[in-house]
């Protein structure tokens, strides 16, 4: 077994999905705070060998059905080239170590219990509910939640109602997404014999759903951005700026990268290239430029008084 196939096996591409868990962290202006970053980098790391014990469990349970996918086939368990026991034994150790490097690093009864809770939910999903139109991107979507909620939760930091509802939003967004682009990519009656669930979708429904979801969850950005207070710049620019421009809304400069990234991803869903979300942000170089260019902005507009105070 090739060092690639085993990280494949452990999907740790999917990794960067657990990294929404330092957002509560990154808008509290804590980020640069070592003791904070340091907790929520060991949950990070947790939570990404649960996922990956998950997704282990998940290929078991689906090898005879990804063994006739175009592109599952090839997976280490739908092919064959690990068994049962030792993919078994693989998911067993992955979780094993989450919950040791949540127990002696993180040491939070909450994220704990969080744990255990995803891990349930997850089961779940892969024995029942994926089956069903509708709930299984609803469970996904939770899932991208919950990581934030805990991410505030471990560290006792507030999380604001817009911020959650832009964050809930994202997230219906890509599950719903995923499911658009699969069909965008390879026809309804083929994404349905991958995807059963994918039947109870009348023609045009995700796209109201996406068209909704995106609406609302731009809206609440913006509305979190104008509540933010950043006093960085202001203490820089006041002086050089007529009195209608004092109020330190500056994270508000934001809102059109903002735009142009969920303008992008959602073009990508209907070119049928975001069936996989976790690669588009790499394969795409458009997407990839507006998403580090909007966390370079939020981060000078955030940490600048910080960095200011170091020099």
């Amino acid at each position: 077994m090739k060092i690639y196939e085993l990280l494949s096996l452990f999907r740790v591409k999917q990794w960067v999905k657990n990294l929404i868990i330092f957002l509560p962290l990154f808008f509290s202006s804590n980020l640069l705070i070592g003791e904070d970053f340091i907790k929520t980098l060991y949950a990070f790391l947790s939570l990404c060998f649960l996922t990956s014990s998950v997704y282990i469990f998940n290929d078991i349970i689906d090898r005879e059905r990804d063994s006739h996918h175009p592109k599952k086939k090839s997976r280490l368990i739908s092919s064959g080239k690990i068994s049962l026991l030792n993919a078994s034994l693989l998911s067993a150790l992955s979780l094993a170590t989450s919950l040791l490097i949540s127990s002696y690093f993180v040491k939070s009864e909450y994220f704990l219990l969080f744990l255990f809770g995803y891990l349930a939910i997850m089961i779940l999903y892969t024995l029942y509910f994926k089956h069903i139109g509708i709930i299984d991107a609803i469970i996904i979507s939770l899932g991208f939640v919950l990581r934030v909620i805990v991410g505030s939760v471990i560290l006792e930091l507030d999380l604001s109602a817009m911020l959650l509802v832009a964050v809930i939003g994202s997230a219906i967004l890509i599950s719903f997404g995923k499911r658009k682009a699969e069909i965008s990519s390879l026809g309804i009656e083929e994404a349905v014999k991958h995807r059963p669930a994918l039947s109870v979708y009348p023609k045009g429904v995700l796209d109201i759903i996406i068209s909704t979801v995106t609406s609302v969850t731009f809206f609440a950005y913006i509305m979190y951005c104008y509540g933010y207070e950043t006093t960085g710049l202001k203490l820089l620019l006041d002086p050089y700026l007529p009195p209608r421009f004092h109020e330190p809304q500056w994270l508000l400069l934001t809102i059109p990268f903002a735009f142009y990234v969920m303008t992008r991803y959602i073009i990508l869903i209907y070119k049928g290239e975001s069936t996989i979300p976790e690669d588009i942000w790499i394969k795409d170089g458009e997407l990839r430029t507006g998403i580090i260019v909007w966390l370079l902005i939020l981060f000078l507009l955030i940490y600048f008084e910080q960095f200011s105070r170091m020099f």
